[in-house]
Formats: structure tokens, sequence, C-alpha cells
């Protein structure tokens, strides 16, 4: 279990002017997103060690899906982000579990969420036994909530696992439709797009491991890191030199728009913890900083937390140039598990920015525990 505090009352540390942040509670549409499981079906048989693939379609009336999770035992084991940071009416993703225990009924559950309103779960339970085994064979009465669980596959790539003998380094979309470039960045121009599923040879990095070089049908271009999963032997991928910038088009500077730009300028703190003792609280420094030309009026900053709790802020103004600390967010952990620590600046989308693209910003966690020590040491 994992207790996250948020110690709202202390004053927050500002750089500018003009600026204030203050806690508030925003009130929540009384829809609310819809997400169904289609693989893996009910029943179906897995092994320790393997990949469960879950594929998962949500959507949502409102201003779109921003993210979706996968959940084992109420740990987030897998989530995927919409590309689009206000989010899509509907999105499909690939989600992965590594099966660690046996288990004739692991409950996989999925929910998705519009900012902080959350979907009612969808779950599917599968089987999973030792490896080698051979007495564990699927069944058609696996137990199914909250989502279809048709079969189903997607175009250019598996849906319940990948070829792991395949030693090629390659990308997996894991959101459909995600966008081929042709350098590393949203300014560069679209080449085309992927179905979900689809195996990329990777050929190329960025040092920061943000974007992948890749090949589809001998063209050379870029996908973002954030919505693939890396299969193969990866270790030996060089660092490329990307293409330079496209070269922006000439505009009459007195009379184009001056925009605000918010982003998420830090999000620090420790993320492979021991747990010594039964229990450790970490503390995470958050600030938001208006990086555009002009002024931010009022807006949100939404803290996502994995115990499927969330919190808002709102900031009252934000100068060019000027960043915001909000201090006191604070996590108590005392079991294991990965966590995952998210947050989106504007997610009420109020503000007109110059791009949208640096909204968000998540930071993973690893709680651990300590190594036993050998007796007689």
């Amino acid at each position: 279990m994992i207790f996250l505090l948020l110690l709202a009352g202390l004053a927050c540390t500002l750089t500018g002017s003009d600026n204030d942040a203050t806690p508030v509670s925003n009130p929540i549409s009384s829809s609310k997103p819809t997400v169904t499981i289609s693989q893996p079906t009910g029943g179906q048989a897995f092994q320790v060690g393997d990949k469960i693939t879950v594929q998962a379609q949500a959507s949502d009336a409102g201003s779109g899906v921003t993210r979706v999770e996968l959940r084992v035992n109420n740990v987030i084991v897998d989530s995927q982000t919409s590309e689009n940071p206000a989010g899509e009416p509907s999105l499909t993703v690939l989600l992965d579990y590594v099966a660690a225990v046996p288990s004739e009924s692991l409950t996989l559950t999925v929910r998705a969420y519009r900012g902080v309103t959350a979907s009612d779960d969808a779950n599917v339970t599968v089987r999973v036994g030792e490896r080698g085994s051979t007495g564990v064979t699927p069944t058609t009465g696996g137990s199914t909530t909250g989502g279809s669980t048709t079969g189903g596959s997607t175009t250019g790539g598996s849906t319940t696992g990948s070829n792991t003998s395949n030693p090629v380094c390659r990308a997996r979309i894991d959101t459909n439709g995600l966008r081929f470039r042709a350098g590393p960045g949203t300014d560069y121009n679209i080449l085309s797009s992927f179905n979900l599923g689809t195996e990329l040879p990777l050929v190329g990095r960025l040092g920061d491991n943000s974007w992948w070089e890749v090949t589809s049908s001998n063209q050379r271009g870029w996908v973002s890191a954030a919505y693939t999963t890396l299969l193969g032997n990866c270790q030996n991928i060089p660092i490329t030199t990307p293409p330079a910038s496209p070269t922006p088009v000439a505009t009459n500077t007195s009379s184009a728009p001056q925009l605000a730009n918010l982003t998420v300028s830090t999000l620090t703190g420790a993320n492979n913890i021991v747990l010594i003792g039964g229990e450790v609280a970490t503390s995470y420094v958050l600030r938001v900083k208006n990086v555009g030309q002009t002024a931010a009026g009022a807006f949100n900053v939404t803290i996502f937390y994995p115990n499927n709790t969330a919190f808002d802020y709102t900031v009252q103004s934000l100068a060019p140039n000027a960043e915001v600390e909000i201090p006191g967010v604070t996590a108590v952990f005392n079991s294991p598990g990965t966590y995952r620590l998210e947050v989106l600046v504007d997610s009420s989308n109020n503000i007109t920015e110059s791009t949208e693209d640096d909204n968000r910003k998540t930071l993973d966690i690893a709680v651990v525990f300590p190594t036993p020590t050998p007796e007689g040491q």
C-alpha cells in the first residue's frame, strides 16, 4: 500500500512577480471516460516470465482521454499518455506486464482518465503457470468486467507479446496513429503515421533517449520514445546527429501574436527507494515556468498520484520567464512496487500557448525491499 500526502498549507515560493498559486477543488464533469480490453482474452494462459501485452480502447465524450493505466494488485505496472496533452476522443494503447508468479486467476485492470476523472475499471482474468509448465491451458471461463475481451489483432504487431527470440532492436508503437517525423521534435515535418503494434528497426537515438531514429519502407525518420516499447537487443544503438531544425517561415514579427508557454521545469526527487524500517517518506520538488513571451492568466496544475488521487492547484498568473515552486509534495511508501508521479500544467486548457507539447512530465519511482544479508555476515 502507498500513502501520498500533499502538504498544501505552505505558501508557494515564487521567482518573478505578480504570481500566486493556491490549492483549489475544481468541479468535475458528471461524465467519465470508458475503456474496454480486447487482448488478452479471459482465461488465456501464460507462464512466469512471459510479457503479457494488454490492448485497450478508451474513449471520452468530453475533452478527451489523457492517459490509460494498467494495474496489477492495485499497483500501476504500465501507463500510456495521449500524444495530445489536451486529450484524444479515442485512444487505443498497448500496455505490458511481465508475469512474476504463478496464479490461477491473475486480474489485469485497465483504467482511463480525462484529467483527474477516471473511468470505471475494465478487468480481464488470465492464468499464469510455472515456467515450462504443460498443465496450464486456456479456458473459456475467464472472467471479465467493465469491458469487452473479444479477440482481435492490430495491424503490424502482436497484441499478446512479441517474438522474444528476435534479437533485432526495434520500437513497438504503443498508441495508434503515432506520427513518423523527419526529425526528433514536433516542429519537424510529419512523414506518415503508424498503426498500433507496428515494430520498427532502430538505427539511432538522441543522447537522452527521448526520440528513436527508425526505418520504415526504406525511409529513415523519428518517433517519440514516450509512445513506444523497445524490443530485442538495444545495447549498442548509436547516438545520431539529428537533421537541422526546419527553417522557420518568415513572419512580420511586429504583428505576430506573442504567447505564453507553460512547462514543468522541475520534477525531481528519489526514484529508487529502499524500504528500510517498513516506511519511507520522500519529498519531491515541483516547479512550473512560463518560458513564453507574455504573461499567463489563471491556470491549473494537476498532480496525479499512483493511488488514484489527484490535486489541483490554480496559479493566478505567471509572468514571462517567471517560475513558481509548489512545496510539500511528499510520498510515504510502505510496500514495494513501481509507482508514477505525473504533473499536467494547464490541465483545463485555459491558456493559449505557443506549444502544448511540454505541459506534461512524469517521474517513475521504484520501491524495493533491502537485499537480505546472508547469515553469519
